[in-house]
């Protein structure tokens, strides 16, 4: 057996993650995701992010925010609907009440009835 098999020749991709890059790339599309704006936009330092730079920092490495499907403005977004900025109650990853997070709900459903999907609820199958 190969070494190469379950690898993409020369790139030593695995070849599962390479499948799933088009997928990825349609998400973050339509999800928008966006790192924490620290100190712009009135979002303050949060002591939660001051510890992680901390023990980053005694590791010695690089400290980087990670995209999150959450909005740090509020706006009407590409598929049409208002999004609300992020309010920092502390639950805008899990499950927002505000509308800050992008989700099904927020993205997908609404640009599927824009593209002429009928959408229906309660529905036996």
């Amino acid at each position: 057996m190969s070494k190469e098999v379950g690898f993409v020749k020369r790139q030593r991709i695995p070849v599962e993650r390479v499948s799933r890059r088009p997928s990825l790339q349609q998400a973050q599309e339509i999800l928008r995701p966006a790192c924490y704006p620290e100190r712009k936009h009135g979002y303050p330092i949060l002591p939660k992010t001051e510890a992680m730079k901390v023990a980053v920092r005694a590791l010695n490495e690089k400290f980087a925010f990670v995209p999150i499907n959450v909005t740090f403005h509020n706006y009407i977004n590409h598929v049409g609907v208002l999004q609300h900025k992020c309010d920092l109650w502390g639950n805008s990853v899990t499950g927002c009440n505000y509308g800050a997070k992008s989700t099904i709900l927020i993205n997908y459903l609404p640009d599927a009835k824009n593209h002429v999907a009928a959408v229906f609820t309660q529905v036996s199958v």
